[in-house]
């Protein structure tokens, strides 16, 4: 694999947007690629980026990666007829990005509908921030770019990403610029990074105190997939069950919570807390067999589960997310130590980042097809 070489310190900056905290990491690289947290924000403001400090990042090194619940990438493969008289010429960028945009276009309403209801809004709400096309065939032979080949019809595997118009609204001078800007989905950039440490498929089930979703990419006939699915279990019902049987506040839940599984509390507390915990346990395991998750399932929660992994249970074993595994694998260097959060927020920010940074679709085509999302965006 080959690497840039810096002459110096190279700093990104990845939001992460989420329902209930928008966050934020300075990350630095060096030439040795070392990866060392600079400052982190809990709660990060999009005024910040006009700041002196992160004005220069805005432009060229801005990750934004959004939760399940805000963004979602829906792929679907595609064949396109030449025109007879252009067979005998060579395919050209512009023909290309016709022949894709038509594409685009005609299925544009359908993975709409299909993205507001991943998203729970209404389908109007779900709009388009990002288009990409890979995997090309000409005349059923692959090939890394059909640009430059003589053929009859050509193929392509197109990916189209949504977020709800509240998230677009906020960086739509972003999105319009396009200027280095880097968007994904949590969950997407995950997925790519787990696939460089296991094999297919790969299971990324995403945990909230709202809602859980379960994420496999696997391999298809056309290239990768992935599928989606919601789980009717959040961690707001674990501690809507505590406070049901101990009157308190909520902080106070999260901390019997938290003493609970550190087995800081007295063994009879302990039982008690077991007990009030043991339906609302009980019907994640059914949630989790309901999904038919089989094999490894990488675990990515903000709260720590009231059990500890790994956790077979089933067809399903429940996996601690391998975040050194993928810093290892690509060639850069981090003491975790130093980042001072928890494993979650750590895979939450380093995945978009290593997405972003070995992201693969800058190609001309796909420069074009951004170009010309103003047509579906709004």
């Amino acid at each position: 694999m080959n690497f840039p070489f810096f002459h110096r310190k190279e700093k990104f900056l990845v939001v992460g947007v989420a329902p209930q905290r928008t966050t934020g990491l300075l990350l630095s690289l060096d030439e040795d690629r070392n990866l060392k947290p600079e400052k982190f924000w809990e709660d990060f403001s999009f005024k910040m980026l006009g700041s002196k400090p992160l004005q220069a990042l805005r432009k060229k090194k801005l990750i934004v990666a959004a939760d399940p619940a805000f963004v979602t990438t829906l792929s679907f493969p595609s064949e396109f007829e030449r025109e007879e008289s252009d067979y005998d010429r060579p395919v050209s960028a512009p023909e290309l990005e016709r022949l894709i945009s038509q594409a685009i276009d005609k299925e544009f309403h359908r993975y709409r509908s299909e993205a507001g209801r991943c998203l729970d809004s209404d389908e109007l709400d779900a709009v388009l921030v990002g288009a990409r096309a890979a995997n090309f065939k000409v005349d059923g032979h692959k090939v890394s770019s059909p640009i430059g080949f003589r053929g009859k019809t050509l193929g392509a595997v197109v990916e189209l990403t949504f977020t709800n118009r509240a998230i677009f609204d906020d960086f739509k001078d972003f999105f319009n610029s396009r200027g280095g800007f880097h968007f994904t989905g949590i969950a997407e950039a995950g997925l790519r990074m787990l696939s460089l440490v296991g094999k297919h498929p790969i299971n990324l089930l995403a945990i909230s105190r709202d809602g859980s979703r379960a994420f496999t990419l696997d391999k298809s006939a056309w290239g990768e997939s992935v599928r989606r699915r919601s789980l009717d279990w959040s961690f707001a019902s674990l501690f809507e069950a505590i406070a049901g049987a101990v009157p308190v506040n909520r902080d106070t839940v999260v901390n019997f919570y938290y003493d609970r599984i550190n087995n800081d509390v007295s063994e009879n507390f302990a039982r008690a807390l077991g007990r009030v915990m043991k339906p609302v346990c009980d019907r994640f395991f059914s949630e989790l067999k309901r999904s038919r998750l089989a094999g490894p399932v990488y675990v990515h929660s903000p709260v720590p589960l009231p059990f500890s992994l790994p956790h077979a249970r089933g067809r399903t074993r429940l996996e601690e997310l391998p975040i050194e595994k993928i810093i290892e694998k690509l060639g850069f260097a981090a003491r975790l130590s130093e980042w001072q959060m928890p494993a979650s927020d750590v895979f939450a920010h380093l995945a978009p980042f290593l997405d972003f940074y070995y992201d693969k679709s800058n190609s001309e085509i796909n420069r074009r097809l951004n170009r010309r999302l103003h047509w579906l965006a709004e």
